[in-house]
């Protein structure tokens, strides 16, 4: 449990910090791990069929700004987070590690793959270490969540309330 905590949370800590809007997150065994923590996702703004073909487009525009990309990039950034935050909590056995863990690593990579074959890795590893920079920035927030989730099992953000606002 203490693995999924810690994934959560750095999903968690990093969608804010890009400023995106986090409504909860848990780690509740009955919770799907896709909506485990309710953030932003991609098919929430880019046309996920598009992506399959290589192409990255935004739904109900013509064109892609530079804004477009950035959103692009800091919503793989966050995907990425939750299993960036268990390899710096470290301490944990392989068999503590759920599929999930490395299900958001492969769905970046794939995304990236189909968009630009030839510099995927590449663009995954500079992914990687943004998640990486802000979460060690962050690390006492990944923390005090992480605890939080293990004790509540689900937090609500956006609630006036809510002391890690």
């Amino acid at each position: 449990m203490r693995s999924y905590a810690f994934h959560e949370a750095g999903h968690v800590v990093v969608a804010r910090y890009l400023g995106f809007k986090v409504e909860s997150s848990s780690i509740e065994p009955q919770v799907s791990p896709l909506w485990a923590t309710k953030t932003v996702r991609l098919k929430d703004y880019f046309d996920e069929d598009a992506l399959m073909f290589g192409r990255l487009e935004r739904k109900d525009k013509k064109t892609l700004e530079r804004k477009d990309y950035r959103l692009f990039y800091n919503i793989l950034v966050q995907k990425v987070a939750g299993s960036v935050a268990v390899e710096l909590a470290g301490g944990f056995r392989h068999t503590e590690l759920g599929v999930h863990f490395e299900e958001d690593r492969a769905f970046v990579l794939n995304i990236l793959n189909y968009l630009k074959k030839d510099v995927a890795d590449i663009k995954f590893t500079q992914i990687q270490r943004i998640a990486e920079k802000i979460l060690k920035y962050h690390w006492a927030e990944v923390e005090t969540l992480a605890q939080r989730l293990l004790y509540e099992k689900t937090v609500y953000f956006n609630n006036p309330s809510d002391k890690t606002e």
